[in-house]
């Protein structure tokens, strides 16, 4: 059965998990596997593989850009997850490359702050609600999505009305297609986020695409409060330091702020996110994510996360559709167990 809250991620490094990026909940083994062009993750102990979702980033860690999708995931027993991921060059070829996968699976509100998710499975239906099973909302509403045009949906979050989150978004299949955050607004009585996705040649298309979106709170935050993290949206994709806007940062391991870094001089789209931690509190693991804020076809990859004293940071890269690296808008999430 699902449970209050289950969590599990991974990251990869050369082929293998990395086991320096590895949680699970239910404290079982996460495993790796193969065949073809397409991973296996299999989470044990994380329950039927309903109320959930599933995230997923690629990750450059040999200096090639590319990009993955979330190829399903599901229980074949009701007690264990496994989760399929395929990636693909710049080109739209399937490829084995590095990724991180987060999922998620809950019945009930987070301790703090609120969550919500999605799988959006009729690209081409002009207005629905998605499945159950695969729909959550932790104001206990239900999340809807509308086909605005080709390739842009806009999936409304009732009852998310404050200023500020964290949206993540991760195209769904096994074709080459990749989906980010157009933008992202509030109301009175919910949140709306504006995907846009996009095919191998970088051309809008209908596609099936799976989000998060957290406020107030991290993706790992269970019933009790046991979970830090943090996110900000980086805004201002050609400043060398600044700080993102405030209402639009989260973060539990420090009173923050995130800082947000571009490097690289002439070269485009290097960048780091960093989080003060100014206790030097000791993490078991840190998973961090990004996903492209913008409307051409961007994308961003994790790029390596580095532990100092007194601060951590995520580095990453961000490309446009032809797989050249550019400067965009970028949000950047952290989850933490220690």
């Amino acid at each position: 059965m699902a449970q209050a809250a289950s969590i599990g991620y991974v990251e990869t490094l050369g082929g293998a998990i990395s086991a320096a990026v590895s949680y699970n909940s239910a404290r079982g083994t996460n495993s790796l596997a193969s065949s073809g062009n397409t991973y296996e993750v299999t989470l044990p102990g994380l329950g039927n593989g309903l109320h959930s979702n599933v995230q997923v980033n690629a990750v450059n860690n040999d200096g090639r850009g590319h990009y993955c999708t979330s190829d399903g995931w599901s229980s074949s027993n009701g007690v264990d997850v496994t989760a399929d991921v395929t990636c693909f060059d710049a080109s739209g070829n399937p490829i084995l490359e590095d990724f991180s996968l987060l999922y998620q699976a809950r019945t009930k509100a987070p301790a703090t702050g609120a969550i919500a998710f999605l799988w959006a499975n009729q690209p081409t239906t002009s207005s629905y609600t998605p499945a159950t099973q695969y729909n959550f909302n932790s104001t206990g509403q239900r999340n809807t999505v509308n086909r605005d045009n080709t390739g842009v949906y806009l999936a409304f979050l009732p009852g998310m009305t404050a200023t500020g989150g964290n949206p993540q978004v991760t195209a769904y299949g096994d074709s080459a297609a990749r989906c980010e955050v157009a933008d992202w607004f509030h109301n009175r009585v919910g949140t709306t986020v504006s995907v846009f996705c996009v095919n191998s040649a970088g051309v809008a298309a209908d596609e099936l695409f799976s989000l998060s979106y957290t406020i107030g709170t991290n993706e790992a935050a269970g019933p009790a409060a046991t979970s830090l993290g943090a996110y900000a949206w980086a805004n201002n994709p050609t400043r060398r330091n600044y700080v993102p806007r405030l209402p639009f940062q989260f973060d539990t391991v420090s009173s923050g702020p995130l800082t947000a870094q571009r490097f690289g001089g002439l070269v485009q789209g290097q960048y780091s996110l960093t989080v003060p931690n100014p206790n030097n509190i000791p993490f078991a693991t840190i998973l961090g994510m990004v996903t492209a804020n913008g409307s051409s076809g961007e994308y961003c990859n994790p790029a390596g996360l580095n532990v100092l004293s007194g601060e951590f940071y995520l580095d990453l890269i961000c490309y446009d559709s032809a797989g050249r690296q550019l400067d965009t808008k970028y949000i950047g999430t952290f989850i933490t167990t220690h």
